[in-house]
């Protein structure tokens, strides 16, 4: 989007009421106003509209509550919707209307032409864009803050906060790493296979190795060391394990020979069970029901099939002997034999619609086939789970595993034997709901054999497996519920047997052999994490190696270049002298800070900030805002500067003046100039007088809001003596003859918006003339219809030649021209006097 044409406020910061839009010239727009008038919502206004939030607020960071409510005026009606809206010029010359609307949270709502949108379309194209405003607050934020915000602001502003972002997270990385919760728990998983093996002298060499991240030696010392314990040259590590497992059984068998095992269901185990589920819901649908309730038929039909069976046995012992009863022997008539044939073929008939009837009943018995492998497959899967911990159950072997345990460790035995008392009875309820479940399926299956299907049956075998499956759920959390107090339970009872056995080292190699492949994520783990810090050295480096490199060299020419160009002849050598990343002693960068070099008269100041005045410091500040902002391809063609003189002296002010002339004609930017020092505005109108831009005044602030009228870029007798100028000019070439007819359509728009003031008092906006516009007010205000129509043919001409470059009538055409507008002069004059006289009378 190259232009802004216009703005138009309502119930938006200082705005309450809705007023005539702000229009934009398409080069310098300058508005004037005293502090507090509402100078500065003009610019958040459109900054707002284009980001969504305004940098005052956006750099507020801990402070934000204090703005909470400050976009909408507070006096505008609570019923209706502040907004912004602007039209757009975009490089194609197309006018878009952008417009926001507050909500009550105080987000944004855009339009685009009328259409809801969630983002601009150019919003992500524009992420490290500048943004188009010099703001004076802004300025003063840059220079003064410490070091270290500093360096925020300025690799946000040159566009590398994503390379300052990266360098932070490294640090917090190598420095305050906080694992997530699964890693976390995984690594202190291990605390207690660490004690136990720095527990044993003879396993040092493996807990130094173990301590390391390297994975491969450490696994190679524990192979060494287990195969030394078996005496045997093996190979396979599970043949290893198994040698292993077997002598320290010999040795524990002797205290107590049991498995103390409850293992909870795997997440492979729990979708095994989730699948078979599901299996037998889906299985027992309601379309499942509604097939095996239509089998029903084939019960009040039987007598069809089997007599269709009967007649066609004896029909083909008829056609052997055709007149002899098949059955009896009886003789025959030709009648009789007829009769039964045709007989045959009736009940054929029928039988061969039951077809579809007993193919259903098949396919049924299949489906019901299936859902019994499935239910019986499932449930084996389950109870066999629980059997280790059931073999316990008996006398005998419950008394010797509580003397084992002994006295000091009977809540450990209590523990065992609730565990055991509440899974058997869990898996006896199991079992009672498995037996009959299988009744009930025993049932359907006779049922289609013997064709008594009946609804109570089906019906039954759905809450059955409801049932079950009710029952699976409550056995899978009893085995969870004590999962865990089991294995502790365990764990105990082999540190008692090792102990008893002398096998503890045994132990711990079997353990170290079955979670290889858990101790190799760890040493994968630790080893990552072991070189982060190395990592986020290299990432500092290189980051303070890329944003040293922008700022030192990139952004240091580029600001002294503007800075230079606000200096003044009389200037005191006390001047800003670039940026700098400071260095250690030993040449390394530090961390996160940029200083802002000076020096007088060739010798380094400590800083810029506490060296150099406040007038210089803005004009630096200014430097960098405008440096930033005109480098690259930026998104917006237009630039909004508010109050850029504040706290500058004379000298500097006029300075800044060539600053915009240099933007607006060497950098091709349109600006919107907001400033409090009204003097310093006219002195902007006097340089850049022949850019003929617009010019508000923010005469009041009441309110409705700022009292902004349009005022005159240039006095009439300026423009007459303007043209004058030209037309004296010797070999007057066509650009001149270009800008005279430019200074002619201002003329006539601005002396027939005066006489129509002076002759009716309608208020006109000169702007928003045209040829046949003018016309009107110049009938409307009585002027002599010669002199109209003269004036006419002049604008159209001048109105043509203010849109094209050849423009080239003769100099006796313009000079006629100019006479029309000095009788228009005159007779404003004279108007002016005789409303005077009248008021005086």
């Amino acid at each position: 989007m190259k232009r802004i044409k216009s703005l138009t406020v309502q119930g938006f910061r200082g705005f309450n009421k809705l007023q005539e839009p702000i229009e934009f010239h398409d080069k310098l727009t300058l508005i004037s106003g005293q502090n507090s008038y509402g100078k500065t919502s003009i610019s958040e206004a459109l900054e707002w509209l284009l980001y969504g939030i305004t940098s005052k607020i956006e750099d507020a960071s801990d402070n934000k509550s204090e703005y909470l409510g400050s976009y909408r005026n507070i006096h505008f009606p609570e019923d209706q919707t502040p907004f912004v809206e602007a039209v757009f010029v975009m490089d194609d010359g197309s006018e878009v209307v952008y417009r926001g609307e507050l909500q009550a949270d105080e987000t944004i709502q855009r339009y685009i032409n009328g259409q809801k949108v969630d983002n601009w379309t150019w919003a992500i194209d524009a992420i490290n864009d500048p943004r188009p405003f010099i703001l004076q607050h802004a300025l003063k934020n840059l220079l003064l803050t410490k070091p270290s915000d500093r360096y925020q602001r300025f690799t946000k502003l040159i566009g590398e906060e994503e390379l300052a972002d990266l360098q932070d997270h490294f640090i917090s990385l190598s420095t305050k790493y906080d694992p997530p919760r699964e890693v976390a728990n995984f690594l202190n998983s291990f605390s207690g296979l660490e004690e136990k093996i720095k527990s044993l002298p003879n396993l040092e060499k493996i807990f130094k190795l173990y301590q390391k991240s390297d994975f491969d030696k450490f696994f190679a010392a524990i192979k060494t060391e287990c195969l030394s314990r078996t005496g045997k040259s093996l190979v396979d590590t599970d043949e290893i394990l198994a040698e292993l497992k077997n002598l320290r059984g010999l040795s524990v068998a002797k205290y107590f020979d049991q498995q103390l095992v409850l293992e909870s269901f795997s997440d492979e185990e729990e979708k095994l069970i989730l699948d078979d589920t599901n299996f037998l819901i889906n299985s027992i649908t309601d379309e499942f029901s509604s097939e095996y309730l239509g089998l029903i038929k084939l019960a009040t039909i039987q007598h069809i099939i089997d007599r269709a069976k009967f007649l066609n046995h004896g029909l083909a012992e008829l056609l052997n002997k055709p007149k002899e009863c098949p059955f009896c022997g009886h003789p025959l008539t030709e009648n009789e034999t007829t009769k039964i044939q045709h007989e045959c073929n009736r009940v054929n008939e029928e039988e061969s619609k039951t077809k579809n009837l007993q193919a259903r009943r098949e396919e049924i018995n299949s489906k019901l086939k299936a859902l019994r492998k499935r239910f019986e497959q499932g449930y084996s899967r389950l109870v066999a789970k629980s059997d280790t911990l059931l073999s316990l159950d008996t006398q005998d072997v419950l008394q010797k595993l509580e003397m084992v345990f002994g006295v000091e460790n009977k809540t450990h035995f209590d523990t065992v034997k609730n565990a055991i008392e509440d899974v058997r009875s869990r898996k006896e309820m199991l079992n009672s709901s498995y037996q009959i479940t299988v009744g009930c399926l025993d049932d359907v299956d006779d049922s289609l054999v013997k064709s008594t299907e009946t609804p109570e049956k089906i019906k039954n075998l759905a809450d059955v497996f409801v049932k079950h499956i009710s029952d699976i759920d409550v056995y899978k959390k009893t085995m969870k519920d004590h999962a865990k107090t089991i294995s502790v339970a365990s764990k105990v009872l082999t540190n008692i047997l090792d102990l008893q056995a002398g096998t503890q080292e045994l132990s711990m190699l079997i353990e170290l052999l079955e979670r290889r492949v858990m101790l190799n994520k760890r040493a994968v783990i630790i080893g990552v994490l072991g070189r982060v810090k190395e990592l986020q050295k290299q990432v500092k480096e290189y980051v303070s190696n890329k944003i040293e490199n922008t700022v030192n060299v990139d952004l240091t020419r580029s600001v002294l270049n503007w800075y230079e160009r606000i200096k003044t002849e009389g200037d005191p050598d006390v001047h800003f002298n670039g940026f700098e990343l400071p260095k250690t002693k030993s040449g390394a960068i530090k961390s996160r800070q940029i200083a802002v070099n000076a020096k007088s008269y060739n010798k380094l100041l400590p800083s810029a900030v506490s060296s150099l005045s406040e007038s210089k410091l803005n004009a630096l500040g200014l430097s960098i805002s405008i440096a930033n902002n005109i480098k690259g391809n930026s998104t917006f063609g237009f630039l909004v500067i508010d109050d850029p003189v504040q706290s500058m002296d004379t000298g500097h002010s006029i300075q800044i003046i060539n600053i915009i002339r240099s933007l607006i004609d060497d950098e091709g930017k349109q600006v919107i100039l907001l400033s409090h020092n009204a003097e310093w505005i006219r002195e902007t109108r006097k340089s850049c007088r022949s850019i003929n831009g617009k010019y508000y005044e923010i005469e009041s602030y009441t309110l409705d809001g700022p009292a902004i009228q349009r005022g005159m870029w240039a006095a009439v007798d300026e423009r007459i003596a303007e043209v004058k100028s030209f037309l004296n000019k010797p070999g007057l070439k066509r650009l001149d003859k270009q800008k005279i007819a430019e200074e002619f359509r201002l003329l006539y728009n601005e002396l027939a918006a005066d006489i129509c003031k002076a002759k009716t008092g309608n208020l006109v906006n000169p702007d928003s003339l045209n040829s046949i516009k003018l016309r009107a007010l110049l009938i409307q205000s009585d002027i002599d219809s010669t002199l109209t129509d003269s004036i006419f043919a002049a604008h159209t001409s001048v109105s043509n030649a203010h849109h094209e470059t050849a423009y080239d009538e003769p100099v006796q055409t313009l000079r006629e021209y100019l006479k029309f507008a000095e009788q228009m002069k005159l007779i404003l004059e004279e108007t002016r006097i005789k409303n005077k006289t009248s008021k005086k009378t």
